[in-house]
């Protein structure tokens, strides 16, 4: 890798008007000089691009028509010119020294293909929720834990990126995961634990939208997906079926926040008989306490609403 590589910053935006300046401002406005911005707007109906005109020749941006985030994604990494490639949510900010550290990460690291930080929570306003130190890198827990170790922020080798095909417009709920899955086949991740980024949580964003009965399933078909290929190393192989357990968690929890209670069920029954270890470990305890307070959530919200439906 060069001394000094050119970084291209990936944002796909879709009626991000509201948010999407400052991730580009954050990624402009970095301690470190070599970065281009590319920006992809996926046919938003607001006024996104707008504020794309308004930077001129300071990043690319592109209008397509919709087809999704991993389409606007693999759209922008054929338009990025740097031998690094950062993908940056519209609504998420990196922070100042975020290209700078990471650079330096993957100049010690010869055989990472990914630098991944630590990130914070932030709100609407963009005030701090909780910090959140991301988990070491290890294949297994990427894989059989079926844990989306990198957050925000994340550093990708562009040849490593190509290497493993781009994102899949087949996943709407987990792209990230299916990428990163198999991107590790590729090499090695390493975590630089510093707080670079801020991913935004509101009301608008994915992670707090309901699943749908598709979505809410994609787990499960990438699980059936990776575990067709040909090229898996044996040691992988030998993880299936503990990550096909984790895949079945949570995908029961998402059918939970769809309000689809008797199929989250029958998800987290399905993994505990496929891998009875699994029920005693931290992620699945995580899945089934959030799926529990979803469900005592929404049973308060009807009654409230049921209440003043009688006022």
């Amino acid at each position: 890798m060069i001394s000094h590589p050119l970084v291209s910053v990936i944002i796909p935006a879709y009626n991000a008007a509201s948010f999407v300046r400052e991730a580009i401002d954050s990624a402009l406005d970095q301690s470190y000089s070599a970065v281009e911005v590319v920006v992809v707007d996926d046919g938003s109906t607001d006024a996104t691009r707008d504020v794309l005109r308004s930077y001129g020749g300071w990043i690319t941006s592109v209008f397509q028509p919709s087809a999704g985030q991993s389409v606007a994604i693999n759209r922008g990494f054929s338009l990025a010119r740097g031998d690094l490639v950062a993908y940056l949510g519209a609504d998420d900010r990196l922070h100042s020294s975020a290209i700078e550290t990471l650079v330096n990460a993957m100049a010690r690291d010869e055989l990472a293909c990914l630098v991944y930080p630590d990130f914070n929570l932030i709100d609407e306003r963009g005030d701090i929720i909780r910090r959140i130190s991301a988990p070491h890198y290890d294949q297994r827990r990427l894989i059989a834990g079926f844990r989306c170790l990198p957050g925000p922020g994340a550093l990708v080798r562009k040849r490593a990126w190509g290497c493993c095909g781009g994102w899949s417009s087949s996943f709407r709920q987990i792209p990230d995961m299916d990428f990163y899955l198999r991107l590790s086949l590729v090499g090695p991740f390493a975590r630089v634990p510093h707080n670079l980024a801020d991913f935004r949580v509101h009301p608008g964003s994915t992670t707090q939208s309901e699943s749908s009965y598709d979505m809410a399933n994609e787990p499960v078909k990438l699980i059936d997906e990776f575990f067709k290929r040909r090229d898996l190393p044996a040691g992988v192989r030998r993880w299936e079926k503990e990550a096909r357990a984790n895949a079945l968690a949570l995908a029961g929890f998402l059918h939970v926040t769809g309000n689809r209670k008797s199929l989250g069920a029958r998800c987290f029954a399905q993994a505990a008989r496929l891998s009875p270890r699994d029920v005693l470990s931290r992620q699945f305890a995580v899945y089934a306490i959030r799926s529990l307070a979803r469900l005592l959530s929404r049973s308060s919200r009807v009654e409230r609403g049921t209440i003043c439906s009688r006022l």
